[in-house]
């Protein structure tokens, strides 16, 4: 109610995709060998007839024809800059005569065979950052870059060179199967509606009755939900109803590469001591003061560093420590690991510190400093709550 003052109106992902049917791009058409509009007059074509449709410039041997009249003739190795809406480049491109440029040594699949879509890059996607070139879209999903639209205008330099960002609807040329494949992965959001293929359409009794299993045999702990959800997993690998490319493409590497990381920490800290030492040095200093404000502290250590790294290793590197403290000061070691688990898990100041937080960041067009404005206050007042009601709960000695 109060954080939504406090935060300025900006645009969405979800504004994004509701503009897309009002949306124009600019693309560029070469008059390749062969083809009948050669040694035509503009206005002898049948561009006239595709309503939302402009000619902007015609570039010969390096020069540009700006504004083209009817009567200019097109020639062989013509580039055409056009601007329109998706729709009437796809028209277009139906007409014949008229080639999409493409990337630079990259042949396309045939017209016939092809779909034109619009895609958006996601704020997880790798692409962000890299140029067309880069991105090798052609190379992962046989898709050709016909044109990009950002934040309400087109881009019209080379393609292959423009570096992509967050929120850049692009156009693409691509096959069924490629359109496919962007859709199962974190990097395009397309933006065209396809139909769920039947192999997948069979698959759903299995997937909904392995869900509902897990659910119902780790409410009654039956076994640990780790052990449900990996049986799970495997049950709809072995049934074809998840690809063996779609469960590593699901896992963050990075994410598990970290927790490795932090086990490790963790258990060489309590090995060498180092732990001890660390608790030793807080005794020292919080000792003879309250074991509420000895809780308040570990609390404001673990949420500050849940806004930086994973919240399992904060978990992970807090939890020793906390334990060898509240055993030396003679306290209940339950009030705070309970204080541990909350702190890590309340992560509102960064965008960085949640994958919650990483998604709505990008696609509700927030900016970090938002989280700050909102997120700070709300952490103030769960560590206020939390340092009140643990110890009521779970008492301290």
């Amino acid at each position: 109610f109060i954080g939504r003052h406090l935060l300025p109106s900006r645009e969405s992902l979800a504004a994004l995709v509701s503009s897309i049917s009002t949306r124009d791009y600019t693309a560029i058409f070469d008059i390749a060998a062969g083809s009948p509009v050669h040694g035509r007059p503009l206005g002898g074509t049948d561009l006239h007839k595709i309503a939302s449709l402009r000619v902007q410039r015609i570039i010969r041997a390096g020069e540009t024809i700006d504004r083209p009249r009817a009567d200019t003739v097109l020639q062989t190795g013509d580039s055409l800059i056009i601007g329109g809406n998706v729709n009437a480049l796809v028209e277009l491109e139906a007409l014949g005569g008229w080639q999409p440029r493409e990337q630079k040594g990259v042949t396309g699949p045939r017209a016939e065979e092809t779909l034109i879509v619009e895609a958006v890059v996601t704020n997880q996607s790798h692409l962000t950052g890299r140029t067309v070139g880069e991105s090798r879209l052609w190379e992962k999903y046989h898709a050709l870059v016909l044109a990009i639209h950002r934040h309400g205008e087109n881009i019209t330099q080379n393609i292959r060179d423009v570096r992509l960002q967050f929120g850049d609807t692009i156009l693409l040329r691509l096959t069924p199967p490629a359109m496919a494949q962007i859709r199962s992965g974190n990097d395009l959001l397309v933006l065209s509606d396809t139909a769920l293929p039947e192999a997948r359409r069979r698959t759903r009794p299995i997937v909904l009755g392995v869900l509902g299993a897990v659910i119902i045999l780790a409410t009654f702990n039956v076994y640990p939900i780790s052990v449900l959800a990996l049986t799970g997993v495997v049950v709809l690998v072995l049934t074809r109803a998840l690809q063996m490319r779609e469960v590593y493409d699901a896992v963050d590497w990075r994410i598990v590469t970290m927790i490795v990381g932090m086990i490790a920490l963790g258990t060489a800290m309590e090995k060498t001591g180092a732990s001890a030492a660390i608790a030793g040095g807080i005794v020292h200093q919080f000792g003879q003061t309250s074991p509420v404000l000895v809780l308040a502290s570990f609390y404001l250590v673990a949420t500050v560093l849940t806004e930086l790294i994973s919240n399992n290793a904060v978990a992970i590197l807090m939890t020793p420590i906390a334990m060898q403290t509240a055993t030396t000061l003679h306290l209940n070691p339950i009030p705070f690991l309970v204080a541990i688990m909350f702190a890590a898990s309340a992560s509102f100041a960064t965008p960085i510190g949640y994958q919650t937080n990483t998604f709505v960041y990008g696609a509700g067009g927030y900016r970090f400093q938002d989280f700050l404005k909102v997120g700070v206050p709300l952490n103030a007042i769960f560590l206020c709550t939390s340092t009140l009601l643990i110890p009521l709960i779970f008492p301290l000695k």
